[in-house]
């Protein structure tokens, strides 16, 4: 797990822009770092190191005597304006083959091949057993190698054979051609910014274009009321800041040195090179074809989940898990611990809370008395994230939609202090197992359609009268949870923005996207990579590397994924519990209490609670101070009205005020303008 940094310039830059660049995500990769400059007119690759990092000295040439070892500081070169070309630059998080040989920039057949890579490719031992016995030859232990091996065996299609998560790129200094892309689900971020003189710049984090010159902070208004009105961002390529992109999930470019206009890049040029390459490709249906019956398939989940877990744990320092009590997280939990050896333990990390109702500290304890483990429990109070919500947001590089995203910052934070670089974790299976009610609904909306009078008999007998009046009210159909989630319909929302103000098209993402949602299959594309899943991993990607700890979610291997995808609806939308297919398949790992239980909670925060009672007047005020800056592009009255409806409770609480003061905090601290502001 690491950091990355590829520029392509036309214009001169510095090496030192460069080098800020990476020092702005040293946190990423704390263990090692690395340069490399190419110049297109020489065909002149250099590598270079850092003082004790990525250097390589007389001590270390026993290990340390590769086509890609640096022995130049790029201290060196720092003020020089660098000849057109690209730059490449790498910080590192060891995690897999600890020793130098795992350095970055890395080569392959002797520096024909060079990469800049992000993440983990779990079934890199397989990959390189096979291309072994095609005749290649290795010079490291690590999965980076492998990648560059398979590239150069397979070519592009290498992507299908790789099982992990990781965001690329890799010059070919013959053929002088990029290619780079991004895992299927988008577990690992690729940022790019396209400079006004055309300089492309890709990396890990946006922070790190802060560093070039040309750089300008603007805001990207149609994001922005994605973000604010609707609690949405990472649905787009789009990002908060206006041209900053990031490439998006299973997508991937290529393009040759000769593709480049002399002018420099454009964002539409680098579109016109990138493709999808990942795709839940709909085929059969498993129950239906294969004939298989339930226990079949409840036996098949729990391989492919155990061997996904085998895969995940692969590392060469300590691992952990991230526990919060509840289905998902207490599998990987339990499911690892099954596979420690004679006097190991695995260390857990929950979040919990003063406040009975988010506790999860009961359920957790229920699975840390089963198994061998070291638990560590969290007690983020109020204070704690007035402390660090501008620290946060520097981290997240965009605001975040709720408090739940501290909880991950203070997670992986006691997992450093604890000695863990790696975290396993439950996050993904709710996207397409059903985990947030939106197959139930379907279940419903069909049975209703299909008896009406008899629906509404069964409500009234088992006396769900306020559920039945709700359904009825809402006529129950999918898009009324797409209205819930945000994409339209929301009148006390509405009043308070003034549109005329902002320089927005006022389209939302949702009702542009072609999806049934009625289609269970579409519908786990539609939270996958729109609706609730890319947030969540921006979330935990950037708070486990702002404490320089590795997150891991085995729900997201591709095998697991596509199972599931393909089982088809009856099997999916026809049950009435929570996960009821994954709950039987893992029953044999689970704690009875934990089996059983109904409710879901996950990593919540006593949010209300805070707001309502523990300090109202700070959020009061925060919001009233966010609104005089945003000016009129809210009606002040109205929305501090709002908030004190919502304190009151003669209005349902809704996150929008924290929403409103995130995004001027972010606007802040990245010292970011709306358009017209600019100077």
């Amino acid at each position: 797990m690491c950091g990355f940094l590829f520029v392509l310039h036309k214009k001169n830059i510095t090496a030192n822009e460069c080098v800020k660049s990476l020092d702005l995500i040293s946190h990423r990769g704390p263990d090692d770092e690395g340069y490399l400059v190419y110049e297109s007119q020489g065909e002149d690759i250099k590598i270079y190191g850092r003082d004790n990092k990525g250097l390589g000295g007389k001590d270390k040439q026993s290990q340390w005597n590769l086509p890609y070892t640096p022995h130049e500081s790029i201290e060196k070169i720092a003020n020089n304006v660098l000849v057109p070309g690209i730059f490449m630059g790498h910080r590192r998080l060891s995690i897999i083959d600890l020793d130098l040989t795992g350095h970055q920039p890395m080569s392959y057949l002797e520096k024909r091949y060079w990469i800049v890579f992000n993440g983990e490719i779990y079934n890199y031992l397989e990959l390189k057993q096979e291309l072994m016995a095609e005749g290649m030859i290795f010079q490291s232990n690590s999965d980076t190698e492998v990648i560059m091996a398979a590239y150069h065996k397979w070519g592009e299609d290498c992507l299908k054979r790789f099982t992990g998560m990781w965001s690329f790129v890799i010059f070919d200094s013959q053929e002088k051609r990029f290619f780079g892309c991004r895992d299927n689900f988008g577990i690992k971020p690729m940022y790019y910014w396209i400079s006004e003189g055309g300089t492309v710049v890709m990396g890990s984090e946006i922070k790190q274009f802060t560093a070039f010159d040309e750089w300008s902070a603007i805001v990207n208004e149609d994001m922005a009321l994605d973000y604010i009105e609707h609690a949405f961002l990472d649905h787009t390529e789009e990002t908060l800041f206006k041209n900053v992109f990031q490439i998006k999930p299973g997508h991937a470019f290529s393009f040759s040195l000769k593709s480049v206009p002399k002018s420099g890049f454009t964002q539409k040029h680098l579109q016109q090179y990138t493709y999808r390459w990942y795709y839940l490709n709909r085929g059969a249906d498993i129950l239906n074809n294969e004939k298989l019956t339930l226990t079949e398939i409840y036996q098949q989940i729990k391989n492919i989940f155990v061997e996904s877990i085998q895969y995940h744990k692969i590392s060469d320092v300590p691992v952990g898990s991230a526990l919060s009590g509840g289905i998902d997280s207490s599998a990987v939990t339990t499911v690892l611990s099954s596979m420690l050896g004679e006097g190991e333990v695995i260390k857990t990390f929950t979040s919990c809370s003063e406040f009975a109702a988010y506790d999860e500290r009961k359920w957790a304890e229920e699975v840390n008395k089963e198994i061998k483990s070291i638990p560590h429990y969290n007690y983020p109070k109020l204070d704690d994230v007035i402390e660090n919500t501008r620290k946060l947001i520097w981290f997240q590089d965009e605001p975040y939609q709720s408090q739940s995203a501290m909880l991950g910052y203070f997670i992986y934070q006691e997992a450093n202090r604890a000695g863990i670089k790696v975290l396993l974790n439950g996050q993904g299976a709710d996207e397409y197992m059903g985990g947030y009610g939106q197959w139930l609904l379907m279940y419903e909306s069909r049975m209703f359609s299909r008896n009406p009078l008899k629906f509404i008999k069964d409500k009234l007998k088992n006396r769900q009268w306020a559920y039945l009046l709700r359904f009825l009210g809402s006529k129950l159909e999918v898009k009324i949870f797409l209205q819930f989630l945000g994409k339209k319909k929301r009148p006390t929302k509405l009043r308070v923005i003034n549109y005329n103000y902002w320089n927005s098209q006022r389209r939302h993402v949702i009702d542009q996207l072609d999806y049934d949602l009625n289609d269970i299959q579409a519908n786990i594309e539609f939270f996958i990579y729109h609706a609730t899943l890319p947030k969540y991993l921006h979330w935990e990607d950037r708070n486990s590397m702002a404490h320089s700890v590795e997150a891991r979610v085995p729900f997201l291997d591709k095998n697991l994924v596509e199972y599931y995808y393909h089982l088809g609806s009856d099997i999916l939308a026809g049950g009435r519990s929570n996960k009821p297919i994954f709950r039987e398949a893992v029953k044999s790992y689970l704690p009875w209490t934990i089996y059983k239980r109904k409710d879901k909670k996950g990593f919540v925060t006593p949010e209300e609670e805070w707001v309502k009672h523990v300090n109202p007047e700070y959020f009061r005020s925060k919001l009233s101070s966010a609104l005089i800056v945003l000016g009129n592009r809210f009606d002040k009255s109205k929305m501090l009205k709002l908030f004190e409806d919502q304190l009151s409770g003669s209005k349902s609480f809704d996150n929008l005020y924290w929403r409103i003061i995130l995004f001027v905090e972010w606007m802040d601290v990245f010292q970011v303008k709306f358009q017209e502001d600019r100077k």
